[in-house]
């Protein structure tokens, strides 16, 4: 449909539903054009239009959104459906049934460390991720959404597994890392299970003491999978490196830099992303918006540099589209990215208006719109 709209609140990414002629009558901007600032700025400067005609998204008209190469496409507003129920339904089959099998290894292991059935199970989760789940935002809504506290281990060995795979395909590592990548994700915590559950699910703050013991877990998955055989030391550098920071403040060895390896590297990016958007004993979850936005903040400045700030441009791309709640209670879908502020797009709300929250900084996205809720 079209409306009208004051020049002085048309923003950018809105579509003009008629031809902007100057003051001398020749034609300016033609309809159908998807507004810059540039634009705006000239429509007020050589017009007197006090409204311009604008495309708002109903399921005949079409919007543009941007795309990550630069280009835009035109979608019916029907067509953006990217949390499609269907597909999120089949990810979180896939999903819990990895999770389960992720929970039954973990207690084989921890019970037998040379049980060879749990690191079959290991290795076809690994082979399962790898061909069988595909990046798209049906996937980043699930591994994001809101899970409970009691399955945090099992959901974040699956999540940090599934998040290190998406990094190194997008820095397009060799199939070879990509497997080392997936396997760490998943055992990279299994030590947590030798350390004092009285530590490891404490709601409040840990004293100097336990949180010298939790920060062994690292070297108890390290010696654990060492136990039970495993002998890559790529993939064991990845395990017990994984909380180690670029300027040598981490653990166990303090070791900085390029001392880091690669692997551990990128888990550590999946680790921090998927704790931080986890609800935990100790703390709330936040919003993956709001933790992308600390990632380009640099709030997270021991993390490597490169690799943080691609995780925010990916992941972010994903989110057109997506459909999410607002702090004001209103609901819309992502149509365009600020690239300066990743929390702060532009949306076509569910009642047909647009809103630019760059500018609007009295709204700020909370979080997807849940499965539920899209039922």
């Amino acid at each position: 449909m079209k409306k009208p709209v004051d020049v002085n609140k048309v923003i950018v990414g809105m579509k003009l539903a008629q031809d902007i002629l100057d003051n001398n009558g020749h034609l300016l901007i033609p309809s159908k054009t998807t507004l810059s600032q540039d634009l705006i700025d000239k429509i007020k400067m050589r017009t007197n239009n006090s409204e311009l005609l604008i495309y708002f998204p109903d399921t005949q008209i079409g919007i543009v959104v941007e795309k990550s190469d630069s280009k835009t496409v035109e979608l019916a507003s029907g067509e953006i459906q990217l949390s499609d129920i269907k597909k999120r339904l089949e990810i979180k089959k896939k999903m819990r049934n990895m999770e389960e099998t992720i929970e039954k290894t973990f207690y084989s292991l921890n019970i037998n460390e040379d049980d060879p059935r749990a690191k079959e199970e290991i290795e076809k989760t690994v082979n399962d991720i790898k061909k069988n789940i595909d990046i798209n935002i049906e996937l980043l809504e699930e591994i994001t959404e809101i899970k409970g506290v009691d399955e945090y281990l099992y959901v974040h060995s699956l999540n940090v597994a599934l998040l290190s795979h998406l990094i190194g395909k997008w820095l397009d590592l060799p199939d070879r890392d990509l497997e080392i990548l997936v396997r760490a994700g998943l055992l990279h915590d299994i030590g947590k299970l030798h350390v004092d559950p009285k530590v490891l699910n404490k709601p409040g703050r840990l004293t100097d003491e336990e949180f010298e013991e939790m920060k062994k877990h690292s070297t108890y998955s390290y010696d654990m999978l060492k136990k039970s055989g495993y002998d890559n030391q790529e993939f064991l550098k990845a395990v017990i490196f994984h909380h180690e920071k670029e300027d040598g403040s981490g653990y166990p060895l303090g070791i900085k830099g390029n001392q880091i390896p690669l692997h551990a590297r990128i888990l550590a990016v999946a680790d921090i992303f998927d704790a931080m958007t986890s609800e935990r004993v100790y703390k709330k979850r936040v919003s993956p918006f709001k933790v992308l936005e600390m990632f380009q903040n640099q709030n997270f400045g021991k993390l490597d540099l490169k690799i943080t700030m691609m995780f925010v441009k990916r992941f972010s791309e994903y989110y057109l589209g997506a459909h999410v709640t607002l702090s004001n209670g209103e609901t819309g879908r992502i149509v365009s990215l600020n690239h300066y502020e990743i929390n702060r797009p532009l949306l076509a709300l569910d009642n047909g208006n647009f809103v630019d929250i760059s500018k609007n900084r009295n709204v700020e996205i909370i979080d997807f719109v849940s499965l539920e809720e899209e039922k």
